[in-house]
Formats: structure tokens, C-alpha cells, sequence
């Protein structure tokens, strides 16, 4: 592992620091995933920059990095997650249809989707698209973020199926 406050001013990753961020980020998600390179980037720049300012009066270097790079994964995740929930509002609520079947067919995708989901995951779908992202329907709803955030990930998977 490259070490930290190290002479070479120059930061890089060796071989072993690509592993470490990639043994993090496999920890995530599943190395098959579309987002696992994307997770590895995140990941290696949080490393870098953990290179840059870790302090050893404070913690081991490799305890500081591997929190720094798990804290950048997760906080891509949450953007990525946020970002995909907002697509799918604006998809029910704004997507520019052009043809009154188009309407029809994406209402009967959603009442289809819905008869698969239970109440719990139907009111997280309702309240995720009346406010757009998870902490505000989990305000809305008076629900602990990581119920609801289970409940949509149970409604993504019955989607997929679907």
C-alpha cells in the first residue's frame, strides 16, 4: 500500500492500493454490477485523497482510508439512488408523451407494478414520487429513512421482474 506523507510528492495508486478500494467497493455492490468501475473511481479518489490528509497522531493509515474510500462509495450510491428515483417521478409525472396511448400504457405499467407491491411498499413508491427523494417522503411519511429506502429497493426489484 502506498504510504501516506510518503517523499514522492507525486500521488499514485500501486497495484495493492487498486485492490484494497476494489475489495471495498465489492463489499457494495456485486463486481458484475454497471456501476462497479464507477464505484472504483470514487473510491480510488477518496484513497488519494486520504493519502493527502491523513494525520497519524489520529489513526492507522489503512483504518482512515478504508473509512474515507467506504464514505465516498456510499455517498456516490445515495447520489446515484436520489438521482434515479427523481428520473422516475419525472418520467410519471412530466415525461413528455406525445401520443394519449403512451399515457395510457405508462399508467397501466404502474397500476400493474403496484398490484405486485405491498401497502408498505405502494405508500413508499406514492410518497418517494409526491417529493422526489427519499428524505423528503421519509418526513412525509414520519418514517425512518432506511425502512423506506428497504421498501423502494424491494419495488426496484419487482420492477425488474416485471
Amino acid at each position: 500500500m502506498t504510504s501516506p506523507g510518503s517523499k514522492n510528492k507525486e500521488l499514485t495508486l500501486s497495484k495493492e492500493d487498486i485492490f484494497f478500494v476494489k475489495s471495498i467497493a465489492k463489499s457494495l455492490i456485486s463486481p458484475h454490477s454497471p456501476d462497479f468501475d464507477d464505484l472504483v473511481q470514487e473510491g480510488s479518489i477518496a484513497f488519494l485523497r486520504a493519502l493527502a490528509t491523513y494525520d497519524e497522531n489520529k489513526a492507522s493509515f489503512r483504518t482512515y482510508a478504508s473509512r474515507c474510500v467506504k464514505n465516498a462509495m456510499l455517498d456516490y450510491l445515495r447520489k446515484k439512488t436520489r438521482l434515479n428515483m427523481r428520473e422516475l417521478a419525472e418520467t410519471w409525472e412530466y415525461y413528455p408523451l406525445k401520443e394519449p396511448d403512451d399515457i395510457l400504457d405508462l399508467k397501466i405499467e404502474l397500476e400493474a407494478l403496484k398490484e405486485k407491491l405491498t401497502d408498505t411498499e405502494r405508500k413508499a413508491l406514492d410518497a418517494v414520487l409526491l417529493c422526489g427523494s427519499i428524505k423528503n417522503a421519509s418526513s412525509h411519511l414520519n418514517w425512518h429513512p432506511k425502512k423506506l429506502e428497504n421498501a423502494i429497493t424491494r419495488v426496484k426489484k419487482k420492477a425488474q421482474r416485471a
